[in-house]
């Protein structure tokens, strides 16, 4: 007995738009813009129930729930926890990642200057010399100690000759 192959009840057509947002959603998650990350999969729910796309809308809730598990954790850290997170991400060449996590922890922790030297420092690897600066200002007001540490990391090179780094370059 021959069979007919099933046909598709939605053509591929009417996944594209659904797919588009679950990759933008993933980007956010993968840079680790959280909050974003969960308002695109919220949508991207919403969406895949009306179309009855289901698969998308369980693949949404799988990343919700670990995105909601991820911002609870942050909140529940302590500082320590949110500067080795950061510190995890630095190492790896990604000062978006660890921008966020430390923006999340200093939330919790503002007065932790490991963190806001964290901060100055992904900024620098941004290459945002400014905000790098006024991190670095406020993390060696709180830890002088730090001023010594800045001297010595070579993450920094990039924007240590810019002009807000003047007054942290004199001897």
């Amino acid at each position: 007995m021959a069979t007919k192959p099933k046909s598709s009840e939605n053509p591929p057509a009417q996944d594209a738009p659904l797919e588009k947002m679950l990759v933008q959603a993933l980007e956010l998650f993968s840079t680790g813009k959280l909050k974003e990350a969960a308002a695109a999969f919220e949508t991207l729910l919403e969406q895949s129930a009306k179309t009855e796309e289901f698969r998308l809308g369980r693949t949404a809730q799988g990343y919700l729930k670990a995105i909601g598990t991820r911002l609870e954790a942050l909140e529940a850290t302590t500082p320590q926890v949110a500067e080795l997170t950061a510190q995890f991400e630095l190492n790896r060449k990604d000062p978006e990642a660890a921008l966020a996590l430390v923006e999340a922890g200093l939330k919790a922790h503002a007065d932790h200057a490991g963190l806001h030297y964290l901060k100055a420092l992904a900024l620098a690897m941004q290459e945002e010399a400014q905000g790098s600066a006024e991190a670095l200002a406020k993390a060696t007001s709180m830890d002088p100690g730090l001023i010594y540490q800045f001297r010595l990391d070579a993450d920094f090179d990039g924007v240590r000759h810019t002009a807000p780094f003047a007054a942290f370059n004199r001897a």
